[in-house]
């Protein structure tokens, strides 16, 4: 409406009264009018919504974009408008399940004396059904590799990236953790905010070891915040990277 000189809501309103005036009355007469003439009223109309400016960063950025895209224009053109936009939407939905199953987890292993060995796995996005099985491999791998098979071993799973998990994570994440306690592993979790908790104690045992995320209203006295933040700065470090 901006195009047509509209200043302020109210041009919506106009706007859509004339259209429905017009179907209510002029119908008969727009019956006349020539297809090629209705289909230049629509070209004009829509001209100025497509961006072709916007295909050079997308190529330059995230190719994968331009198939959702392509896929959208070409189907438009080849079957109708209202199949093409459905099947674009769905391409996309199934780009966007295929990233969620592409979790990269960082850890780190380091031996401390007196402590013994910790690895410490970082999740780097939020916790779904489509990512679970990777991450639970990389959970299961990182278990049973060890420096030495004698030192007591401690996993701590950083939990900085992570705002939600969902039911089938929970479940997996527990059945993890009994497997780590019938081995005699420990295990515990750092930077976890409180509404993460929440939602992590709902299917996990009770009495796991939490610490949570610092937040601007903490005071530097918390044992558990300070232990927090250094884990997670010797996870930032890299990956299997051992520190002895």
């Amino acid at each position: 409406m901006s195009a047509s000189g509209g200043k302020t809501q109210f041009a919506n309103f106009f706007n859509g009264f004339v259209i429905l005036i017009a179907l209510s009355l002029l119908m008969p007469t727009f019956y006349y009018i020539p297809k090629s003439v209705l289909g230049a009223v629509i070209i004009v109309a829509v001209y100025s919504m497509v961006e072709l400016d916007e295909i050079l960063p997308m190529w330059r950025g995230r190719r994968i974009e331009l198939i959702p895209f392509g896929t959208t224009f070409f189907f438009c053109l080849l079957i109708n408008i209202e199949y093409g936009i459905l099947i674009g939407a769905l391409v996309h939905l199934l780009l966007l399940a295929h990233e969620a199953t592409r979790t990269k987890s960082s850890y780190v292993r380091y031996k401390k004396q007196g402590v013994g060995e910790r690895i410490i796995l970082r999740a780097d996005r939020n916790l779904y059904f489509p990512s679970v099985e990777r991450f639970r491999q990389e959970l299961g791998k990182i278990s049973s590799e060890s420096i030495d098979d004698a030192t007591p071993k401690t996993i701590i799973i950083d939990m900085s990236r992570v705002s939600e998990i969902d039911h089938t994570s929970l479940k997996m994440l527990k059945a993890m953790l009994s497997s780590w306690e019938k081995g005699g592993e420990k295990y515990s979790f750092v930077n976890v905010s409180v509404n993460l908790e929440k939602n992590m104690l709902s299917v996990l045992p009770a009495g796991i070891n939490i610490l949570h995320a610092p937040t601007d209203t903490d005071t530097g006295d918390s044992e558990d915040m300070e232990e927090a933040g250094a884990l997670l700065a010797v996870s930032i470090t890299g990956k299997d990277t051992q520190h002895v």
